[in-house]
């Protein structure tokens, strides 16, 4: 696994080495990659993954959220897409901070507090949790860090991603993990990837909830993929971020081999609030997954939806996130 890189005072901060860092300026320029596109196969949008078992827990996933930069609306049909869910689980980019970020630091995500007033209006703090566990952590240190997901866990909702928190529990029998590939400065207080199985909980329903991958690709690498299923490894279901864009939901055996159980594998869920004016930040997906007691009283998968979503720029520089 690559090392966390990055300065604090580094002019423009990247996870990548040069010639990564160089590839994704073409990308952020030219437009979306569309590369390996026959790597895996996306499910359809509606899927009964175990006809036998009736789903009494929801759980509704979002991708990235990104620093609101301008006024936002949530169409009704996203609010109903998760309205119906037990709980909300997406990743928090960036951090709360009043520093400003300044003219030689323009990769830092600094949030203002108007993001946890949106998040407020969509899904209720006390069954949303977010992960702290990604490459924009560390932009304006260990302590304005903190002092974010106190300010976050203030208003009622939950984190996970940090050291000290790697994992949360939804309820007694579900539990999120959380963990990073990359970090653009160093932070040394969040959660890597390695061997996150040994967060998973005997019994449980375990998804792990990684920030992995490449930015703005709409199908993962062949890499990608061989890692996925490495760390998925211990966990029933591998829920990713990091693209900003959307990538493939899929079901699949490891090697296509039949003693090999099926799985849940989204590479990416791409942004979930962005109000960049770069197109390449405007999708990502909504993903819920029903869950119900198997004939031995385990949590296991049984339904299966996703939608993706977009945010529009109106003439008056509202942005509309709407299902598309």
């Amino acid at each position: 696994m690559k090392r966390f890189s990055g300065k604090r005072f580094s002019p423009v901060a990247t996870p990548y080495g040069v010639r990564e860092s160089v590839y994704w300026l073409y990308k952020y320029a030219t437009g979306l990659s569309r590369l390996n596109a026959d790597v895996v196969k996306a499910v359809p949008r509606i899927v009964t993954l175990n006809p036998e078992i009736k789903p009494c827990f929801r759980l509704a996933f979002a991708g990235d959220i990104m620093p609101v930069e301008a006024p936002v609306r949530i169409a009704d049909r996203l609010k109903e897409f998760v309205g119906d869910a037990d709980c909300f689980i997406a990743n928090f980019e960036g951090t709360i901070s009043e520093a400003a970020r300044g003219a030689l630091h323009v990769s830092d995500r600094r949030h203002s507090p108007a993001t946890i007033s949106l998040l407020k209006n969509i899904f209720p703090p006390e069954r949303t949790f977010l992960s702290v566990a990604n490459n924009h952590a560390g932009d304006f240190g260990e302590a304005a860090f903190f002092k974010s997901l106190y300010m976050l866990e203030a208003y009622g909702f939950h984190t996970f991603g940090c050291l000290d928190r790697p994992f949360a529990d939804v309820n007694d029998g579900v539990r999120v993990t959380g963990g990073s590939a990359w970090s653009n400065r160093r932070a040394d207080f969040i959660c890597r990837l390695n061997s996150p199985k040994k967060f998973s909980k005997p019994g449980a329903f375990n998804i792990l909830f990684p920030h992995f991958g490449y930015e703005f690709e709409l199908f993962p690498r062949r890499q990608t993929v061989a890692l996925a299923w490495s760390l998925a490894e211990g966990f029933d279901a591998l829920v990713g971020h990091h693209s900003h864009c959307p990538q493939p939901v899929t079901i699949e055996q490891n090697g296509h081999k039949a003693e090999n159980p099926q799985k849940l594998i989204a590479y990416s869920l791409g942004n979930f609030l962005a109000t960049r004016r770069n197109k390449n930040y405007h999708s990502g997906l909504l993903l819920k997954l029903g869950l119900g007691r198997d004939r031995t009283g385990r949590l296991a998968a049984a339904t299966l939806e996703w939608r993706e979503i977009k945010a529009r720029q109106k003439p008056d520089k509202e942005f509309f996130i709407e299902i598309s």
